[in-house]
């Protein structure tokens, strides 16, 4: 394309000096014919790539959308069976908890003298308060956090009850000092 583009400008340079020759206006026509030919025949394959593309893009587009819809329904579905599941543990394990953290000695405790621990943990769901030299008293819970026990360890014991609110369940949790 690029001679035939050259040897048309360098006949129409040449044009004024031959003007009667037929020959080479018929020749320059003939080329000009072919030149339009090719141009066209590149813009109609360049139009078909666009449109191969664009089929081939939209393909692409409807595919995602049908896996994007596809994962959105299993989700969907995964959710509701994760609430369902959570709660009827939540209801095996009983709708009424009683957690107890022995809280720290304080500081006023410590000034006044009376910074004597008088809890013994047993295990993790038991324990005793020293009520005089002879008298001790055992307490049973769902769960016994000690003094040196740390919000996060009590937040993992009621963590569960927060995901049942957040469900929509109704939950009651009491700290008291």
């Amino acid at each position: 394309m690029d001679r035939l583009t050259f040897f048309l400008r360098c006949r129409r340079t040449n044009l004024p000096r031959y003007p009667s020759d037929s020959i080479c206006v018929r020749h320059e026509a003939k080329l000009q014919a072919s030149l339009a030919d090719v141009e066209a025949r590149k813009e109609a394959e360049k139009a078909q790539a666009i449109q191969s593309t664009r089929t081939e893009m939209q393909g692409l587009v409807d595919r995602a959308n049908a896996e994007r819809d596809e994962h959105l329904a299993n989700y969907t579905k995964e959710r509701v069976m994760r609430k369902r599941i959570h709660n009827k543990l939540l209801e095996i394990q009983g709708n009424i908890r009683v957690i107890c953290r022995i809280r720290p000695i304080n500081d006023i405790e410590r000034r006044t003298g009376e910074d004597v621990d008088v809890t013994e943990i047993i295990n993790e769901d038991e324990f005793y308060v020293q009520r005089d030299s002879q008298m001790k008293t055992k307490f049973e819970y769902d769960r016994v956090f000690g003094q040196q026990s740390t919000q996060s360890e009590v937040f993992e014991a009621v963590q569960p009850l927060c995901v049942s609110v957040l469900d929509g369940y109704n939950v009651c949790i009491f700290a008291c000092t």
